[in-house]
This record gives C-alpha cells, structure tokens and sequence, in this order.
C-alpha cells in the first residue's frame, strides 16, 4: 500500500515529452479514529508537467490509503516519460519512473504493485519499474573453436588428443569438446551418432593449449575369441568358460580414429 499520513504529505507525477496527452485517476481511502470514507481523483495531462499532484494531502488525524493508480498514453504515436513522486514537505522522493508507449497504461494496485498494460489491456512483459543497478560484465561469447582426430589406435579404452597453438589460452579459461557427428577415416557420420564415447577437455598449458580425453562409456568386454580361448571350452566338461563363452576377453576397445570438437573461451 502507498500510504500518506500526515498533511504534508501528496503524489506528485511529472512528465517531460512535449504533445503528449496522458489521463490519470486515483482512488483511496480515507481512515479516522470514527470514520472509513473512500475518495477519488482525475486528470488530463498535455506536453511537459514539472509537477502534477494526483493524491492531495489528507486532512489532519487521518490516514489516506492509495489502492489505485493508473495513467493512460493517449496518443497515436509517441511515448511519454513519466516519474511518480512522492511529496513530503516539499522533498521529493522518486517511487517509480519509466515510459508509457502509445496506448499502454501504467497501473498501480494495491497488494499487485506497479505494472504496464498493452493497447489490448494485457499485462506487459516487461513491468514498469525504476532500473537496477548493471549487472556484473558477462563471460567471453563463443570463444575459441577447433577441430581433430583422436585415435583410439588397433584398439584401447581410452585415448588422448593434445591440443596446442592456443597462444591467448589462460590456465582459468573454460574448455569443453564433444564427439561430432561426421566423417573419419576409419568410422561414418552414424557410428560417430551412436558409438559410446565419452569425451571431455581440461590439463590447460597457458600459452599452449590442452588435452581432450576420450573414453569408452560401455562396460562390456569384448569376447576372447582367441584359439586358446576356443580350446579352453570345448572337451569333457566344456572346459572353464563352458557357460559363459564371452567370459574374459579384450577389455572395453574402441578403434581408430573419430572427429572431436572443441572450444574454449
């Protein structure tokens, strides 16, 4: 609630762009020690106003409660600045300025606060409010971007591609890379889709670069497929792996070569 409580206390509103006619209406409440009695007011607003009072003072002993304010852009055109003020003893202090565009209004309701409303009466997006403070400076856009091969070689779990060049690299700057879907030398667009490898990018050199890591994300091994293996499950009994012929084998391989991207900023 916007409250004035003594007899130097008003609402003032200023406007500062020329030709421009805004409409205003306030309503309040009134509260005594004995009585409760609602009050009103309206106005037409042309061009520039240093300072237009839209909410008197209230008498003395009694307790003016604002509950509605509203100040309506009339023209066709143009837009109007507008600062609401309160006025206490002749000192002013701002409550909320901003601008009114062509047909919107700008609304004050009790328990709801300040917002603009469109030509078409919805409510804007973007409330009518006193601007923050800037926020802090943002991060680097999309930095520095790159391409290579990482080489899982005749097979391996994991595998490693040393990045280097990157001169204006710092050691507190960001680095990321992913597998990208297209065309090596050993594998398609599609095995690159759905191959399970891990990567990820870090161990920056300031001045040089970094290291992308690549890793197979599957747990399974592959099936040991060697002539001792075949030997050991066949014969009375079936042999060690008669149960499980997959048990044992290479580890989790992955093969040759694969597209990486990378960035850093």
């Amino acid at each position: 609630m916007i409250a004035l409580d003594a007899t130097t206390q008003s609402i003032e509103i200023q406007t500062s762009q020329a030709s421009t006619t805004i409409d205003w209406t306030c309503s309040w409440v009134d509260t005594t020690a004995t009585t409760f009695v609602p009050g009103s007011s309206h106005g037409t607003i042309t061009g520039v106003s240093a300072a237009t009072t839209i909410v008197p003072a209230p008498a003395a002993a009694t307790y003016r409660g604002i509950k509605h304010i509203a100040f309506r852009n009339r023209h066709a055109s143009l837009y109007q600045d507008v600062i609401v003020k309160k006025n206490v003893s002749a000192s002013l202090y701002q409550i909320v300025n901003g601008t009114i565009l062509k047909g919107e209004c700008l609304i004050y309701e009790e328990g709801a606060g300040w917002n603009v409303h469109k030509s078409d009466g919805r409510v804007s997006t973007n409330n009518f409010g006193a601007n923050g403070a800037p926020g802090a400076t943002g991060g680097p856009g999309i930095g520095t971007t790159g391409w290579g091969y990482i080489d899982f070689g005749p097979g391996a779990s994991d595998a490693q591609l040393v990045v280097t060049g990157q001169a204006a690299i710092g050691s507190g700057d960001v680095v990321e890379a992913w597998l990208k879907i297209g065309n090596s030398a050993a594998h398609t667009a599609d095995e690159h889709r759905i191959e399970t490898i891990g990567v990820k990018a870090g161990s920056i050199v300031a001045g040089t670069g970094f290291t992308i890591f690549a890793y197979n994300t599957n747990n399974l091994a592959e099936p040991d497929v060697s002539p001792l293996a075949r030997d050991r499950r066949v014969g009375p009994g079936g042999g060690l792996n008669a149960d499980r012929p997959d048990r044992g084998g290479k580890a989790t391989l992955i093969y040759d070569d694969w597209l990486v991207w990378w960035r850093w900023s």
